[in-house]
C-alpha cells in the first residue's frame, strides 16, 4: 500500500518469566533444538526466516487446542485454513522452553534461522503468568443469523480482564483470521493472511458485530467469530485506554501495557525515510506486526 496510509502496529518486547522473544537455529533432526525461555509456553509463533517457499509460514501453537505433548497443531498466520496436525510439526512444551522435535521447514529446517514469540502459563494451570494481559480461549459458534437486536443471540467469551486486542481464527474450516482492537475500535477487523483493507462493521445495520467487555468479548454473526464453527482466540490486555504519543516524527495513537511488554500503536505515514513512531513501552521493542489497514 501507499507510505502514506494508515497502519496499526501490535508491539512486543522481553518479559522475565512471561514473554520471550528470541531466535534458534534448526537441525532437521527429530532430536531438535532446545530453547530455553525461562517458563512454560502457553503460546508460541515461529517463522523460518530463510526460505519463501512452502514452509514458510506462521506457525502457531497453543495449549488450549493441544493441552500436552507433543502439540502437532498449528494455526497458520499467513494462511486462511484451519488447524492443521502433523508429526513433522511436533514440539514439545517445557517447564522452562521448548523442544522442536519436528523435522518440517517451518520449523527446523537445518542451518536455517528461526524467530519466535513465546507467551507463558505455570506448569500447573492453563492461566497465564499476568493474568491481566493475556489468554487463551476456546468457543463454538451459534451461527445464528441475523442476531436479534437486543444481544440474546451473542455470545460472550469471559477472560477476566477487559480486553484490547483479540486475535480469532476458525479452527474447522478457511476462513480468515480476525483481529480486532481497542485502538482502531471494536467494530474494524483486519486479517493477518490478507492484504486487504480493514473492514468496517457499521454499528447502525450491523451492531454489535463484536464488543469488547468488562471480563471479556461478545461476538454475533454480524461479525466472522460467531459462525457455526469452532473457534480459538489469543486475547491481550492493554491500558483500556487510548494516548496520544508524540515522541517520534509521526505521531501515533496508543494502549499500553508495559508490565506485559505489549502495546498498541495506530499511526498514518508520511512516505519519508526515516521516520519514528513512538511505542509507548519502556524497552525497544523485539517484534512487531504491522497491518496496513487503508
Amino acid at each position: 500500500g501507499a507510505a502514506s496510509n494508515t497502519r496499526v502496529a501490535y508491539c512486543f518486547h522481553d518479559v522475565d518469566g512471561y514473554q520471550k522473544i528470541g531466535t534458534y537455529t534448526g537441525n532437521g533432526s527429530a532430536n531438535g533444538p532446545l530453547v530455553e525461555t525461562g517458563f512454560e509456553p502457553a503460546f508460541l509463533m515461529i517463522k523460518n526466516t530463510g526460505i519463501s517457499s512452502a514452509g514458510s509460514y506462521w506457525a502457531i501453537y497453543d495449549n488450549k487446542r493441544t493441552p500436552s505433548n507433543p502439540r502437532t497443531t498449528i494455526l497458520r498466520a499467513n494462511s486462511n485454513a484451519g488447524d492443521f496436525s502433523a508429526d513433522s510439526l511436533d514440539i514439545d512444551f517445557l517447564s522452562d522452553g521448548f523442544q522442536v522435535k519436528g523435522t518440517y521447514d517451518a520449523v527446523n529446517d537445518s542451518g536455517e534461522n528461526f524467530v519466535y514469540l513465546a507467551i507463558a502459563a505455570p506448569p500447573e494451570t492453563t492461566t497465564p503468568v499476568l493474568a491481566d494481559s493475556f489468554n487463551i480461549k476456546t468457543w463454538t459458534g451459534n451461527g445464528t443469523y441475523p442476531p436479534d437486536a437486543d444481544g440474546s443471540d451473542d455470545i460472550t467469551i469471559n477472560t477476566d480482564f477487559a480486553p484490547d486486542f483479540v486475535w480469532g481464527k476458525v479452527r474447522n474450516d478457511n476462513i480468515s483470521h480476525i483481529l480486532i482492537d481497542s485502538v482502531r475500535g471494536e467494530n474494524k477487523q483486519i486479517h493477518t493472511n490478507s492484504t486487504d483493507a480493514q473492514d468496517i462493521r457499521d454499528p447502525d445495520t450491523k451492531p454489535n458485530a463484536y464488543k469488547f467487555l468488562s471480563n471479556g468479548f461478545s461476538v454475533n454473526t454480524w461479525g466472522n467469530l460467531n459462525n457455526a464453527k469452532d473457534y480459538v482466540g489469543y486475547i491481550w490486555k492493554a491500558s483500556g485506554s487510548t494516548e496520544i504519543l508524540t515522541a517520534g516524527s509521526l505521531d501515533s495513537l496508543a494502549s499500553i501495557n508495559d508490565k506485559a511488554g505489549f502495546s498498541i500503536v495506530k499511526y498514518t505515514g508520511n512516505a519519508t525515510a526515516g521516520a519514528t513512531v513512538a511505542h509507548g513501552l519502556s524497552a525497544a521493542p523485539q517484534f512487531i506486526m504491522i497491518k496496513n489497514i487503508d
